[in-house]
């Protein structure tokens, strides 16, 4: 993060194939470097693992990103009876937030997959291997 962030940034290729993120950096981490890579670049892919309590859906993109292609999850679900209507409200949270070039969201809970892409409404699931 911070300044060295930022100079490193500079020096990454205008496109590029994937960024990724483990488990445990924080969606603020996570955001400066996307922030920091800048609105002129395009990402293919954005893959993050999370935990679905940490809200893995929220602000994704901003003025200053970069455009993101497809956006992976890999969220861990609490045992619990929120956890659909969790899942439900984030990904309608992800897919209106308006980021710049999505094309398609994979998400994958529990050894499921689910796979949206355009226009949103189709969704096809596979057995995790």
């Amino acid at each position: 993060g911070g300044a060295a962030g930022r100079l490193l940034a500079q020096k990454m290729p205008m496109q590029m194939g994937k960024v990724g993120f483990r488990k445990g950096v924080s969606r603020e981490e996570r955001d400066e470097v996307l922030d920091g890579l800048g609105s002129e670049r395009e990402v293919a892919a954005v893959a993050a693992g999370e935990d679905l309590t940490e809200n893995p859906f929220g602000v994704w993109g901003s003025a200053t990103s970069p455009s993101i292609h497809n956006i992976r999850l890999e969220v861990e679900v609490p045992d619990s009876s929120d956890a659909a209507q969790l899942v439900r409200d984030g990904l309608s949270t992800l897919l209106n937030a308006g980021v710049p070039g999505l094309t398609g969201v994979q998400f994958r809970c529990h050894g499921m997959t689910a796979t949206l892409a355009p226009p949103f409404g189709r969704c096809s699931r596979t057995a995790r291997k």
